[in-house]
C-alpha cells in the first residue's frame, strides 16, 4: 500500500509540474522562454484592458451613436472537399 501511494504522489507531482510549465516548455534555450515571457502580455493584463475598453464603450451615451450596417460576403471555395477545378462546376 505504501509503494502505491508513493507512485501516485510521484505522478501527481509530475503532472503538476507539466501543468505549471504549460506551452512555454517548447524552447530549447531558457533565454528564448524568458524573452517570450517578458514580451507576452499576461491574460490578467489582457482582461484588465478589455474591461477598461468595455467600461469606456458603455460610458458613451446612446444619443452620440448612430446605427451601422455591416455586410459581408463569404466564399466557401475549397471547402467542399473537391479539387478547385471541380468546385466551380458543382
Amino acid at each position: 500500500m505504501k509503494k502505491a501511494s508513493i507512485i501516485i504522489a510521484a505522478l501527481a507531482i509530475q503532472f503538476t509540474t507539466v501543468q505549471a510549465q504549460g506551452v512555454l516548455d517548447i524552447f530549447k534555450k531558457s533565454a528564448d522562454k524568458q524573452q517570450l515571457e517578458k514580451n507576452a502580455p499576461s491574460l490578467r493584463n489582457h482582461l484588465r484592458e478589455r474591461r477598461g475598453a468595455l467600461l469606456a464603450w458603455n460610458a458613451i451615451p446612446a444619443d452620440d451613436l448612430q446605427p451601422v450596417t455591416v455586410t459581408a460576403n463569404v466564399v466557401a471555395k475549397n471547402r467542399s472537399g473537391l479539387p478547385a477545378d471541380d468546385a466551380s462546376g458543382v
